[in-house]
């Protein structure tokens, strides 16, 4: 599998160069991701990494971290489909059966909403009948109207329940577009869902509150790996060899950063993110204040990546960072 892995991260590579990075900017500038940038992830078999047998450790990072070179909303969009994909691969046998061909092709796009157990009033799963209700917010799910289900988590009572519902407009189910600095292609949108019924068969599965807690902090490093894919870029174009090798350390460490050190490692990556995307702009001039060139929206990736998916428990590491107090990533 470690041959076929490495085919894998050179593949993503490629597109990132060939595919992705010369869309850039256009895509910087429209209102969604080209189906020609998931194609080219579909023919390399990348669409459906996350449900192979046996990767290695941190391949998503891996990944991650090539196509967000290239281009962050390309990158976000396809992070998010894995953490639906994932959910499927995990699943009881007949909704995997069902959804994990389709997902792993391509053939249906996928996005994430688990952003809605925030306090003070999560998104609630109620029981109704043989299926479920589901009311309440969810914000920052992205991919509205470019996917085709969503992977969504609702709190019933301390019981976090995984569902994967049909990302369509209802009576019962409205999206409000988000304006972002950066990705807007990705088309990040809250969802208010009103008891909205989801059928016995599309539940995924059950953790207990704390469980669920304790495991969402290893999602981070996935908005870890985008930063530092951002960052990569604009040390690349800055040509500072420096940053590159402190980058290149800073993916070994997030791989295998443990759960009391990520959020930590998170903040170094964004950390990194910033530092490439200043030195590329102090290396360019005053170009870098013109809009519409790539030394300005690598500077508006970085900050996007800062806060983008950032626990509570990341975001003090954060403020310790750029505060001066200073995180030792290990």
């Amino acid at each position: 599998m470690s041959g076929d892995f490495s085919t894998q991260a050179d593949e993503a590579r490629r597109i990132a160069e060939d595919v992705l990075w010369p869309d850039a900017a256009e895509v910087d500038a429209a209102d969604r991701v080209p189906e020609s940038h998931f194609a080219a992830l579909d023919a390399a078999g990348l669409t459906g990494l996350v449900g192979l047998p046996d990767l290695p450790p941190g391949s998503a990072v891996i990944i991650t971290q090539a196509l967000a070179t290239g281009c962050l909303a390309t990158a976000f969009m396809w992070l998010q489909h894995q953490g639906a994909l994932l959910g499927v691969a995990r699943s009881a046998t007949p909704i995997r059966t069902r959804w994990i061909g389709p997902l792993s092709s391509g053939a249906v796009r996928a996005g994430l909403a688990t952003t809605g157990l925030q306090a003070p009033a999560p998104l609630t799963a109620e029981r109704h009948g043989a299926g479920w209700v589901l009311t309440g917010r969810a914000p920052w799910v992205t991919g509205w109207g470019s996917v085709a289900v969503l992977r969504i988590a609702a709190l019933d009572g301390e019981v976090v329940r995984d569902f994967l519902i049909d990302a369509l407009p209802a009576a019962t189910l409205a999206a409000r577009p988000m304006d972002l600095i950066a990705a807007q292609a990705s088309r990040t949108a809250e969802l208010t869902l009103d008891r909205h019924v989801v059928p016995a068969d599309r539940e995924l599965s059950e953790t207990s509150l704390e469980d669920w807690r304790m495991s969402s902090e290893r999602r981070v490093n996935g908005t870890g790996a985008l930063a530092l894919g951002v960052a990569r870029r604009a040390a690349g174009l800055a040509r500072s060899d420096a940053l590159l090798a402190e980058i290149d350390a800073a993916a070994g460490i997030l791989i295998s950063a443990s759960e009391d050190d990520l959020p930590a490692v998170r903040a170094e990556c964004a950390h990194l993110a910033i530092r490439a995307a200043d030195s590329l702009a102090l290396a360019a001039g005053s170009r870098s204040v013109l809009r519409g060139n790539d030394v300005e929206r690598l500077g508006r990736e970085a900050r996007f990546c800062l806060v983008a998916g950032a626990s509570p428990r990341t975001r003090r590491a954060l403020l310790a960072t750029f505060s001066g107090g200073g995180v030792d990533p290990h």
